[in-house]
């Protein structure tokens, strides 16, 4: 299985610098379940795209701190590749801003959250059981945002959403995880 890791992630600072970066940190977590697979990194916010998508079975979209609704010339090239990625039917994932600028691509609104920025731990809560998830129904993450995909793009269905009852308390850049065309 070959993967494709398309890296947002827009901090460059030494604080990130310090850290494992995001190439680093997909291909780390891919390798602990699926040490045979192939993860290939491509930093498109730095203007490196994959040559041939079709070369890859999945592709994962990596968080940022940026805004998809800056349109930044990488951010629109992104675009036609993720909907070049969907006409394809290749799998793929959005991580934060990953989520965010899928949802953007396939007619999503972007919206700011409620309650302004949050920062901190998060409840997560599964809403429809996937072929992909476990059994667990309820988990608390970190995060940080002031981003929120407001609807849900045509032919998505949710499968998990954050916060408690109140969703507005917490709206996150999570806030509606969906799969595209029933996958």
């Amino acid at each position: 299985m070959r993967l494709a890791t398309l890296v947002t992630n827009t901090d460059f600072s030494a604080f990130a610098k310090a850290r494992p970066l995001d190439d680093e940190k997909f291909a780390t977590l891919i390798a602990e379940v699926r040490p045979d697979w192939v993860v290939t990194a491509f930093w498109v916010c730095r203007g490196e795209f994959p040559e041939d998508i079709s070369a890859f079975d999945g592709v994962m979209i990596t968080g940022s701190p940026a805004s998809v609704t800056e349109n930044a010339p990488w951010m629109q090239q992104l675009e036609v590749l993720i909907k070049d990625i969907i006409e394809r039917k290749i799998p793929v994932f959005g991580a934060c801003f990953g989520h965010q600028i899928i949802a953007k691509t396939l007619g999503a609104p972007i919206v700011r959250t409620p309650n302004g920025w949050a920062h901190g731990l998060i409840e997560t809560n599964c809403v429809a059981s996937r072929p992909w998830s476990d059994h667990e129904n309820r988990w608390n993450r970190y995060g940080s945002h002031i981003e929120q995909v407001g609807a849900l793009p045509d032919g998505a269905c949710q499968s998990l959403e954050t916060g408690p009852a109140d969703r507005a308390e917490f709206a996150t850049e999570i806030a509606a995880f969906f799969e595209y065309g029933g996958r």
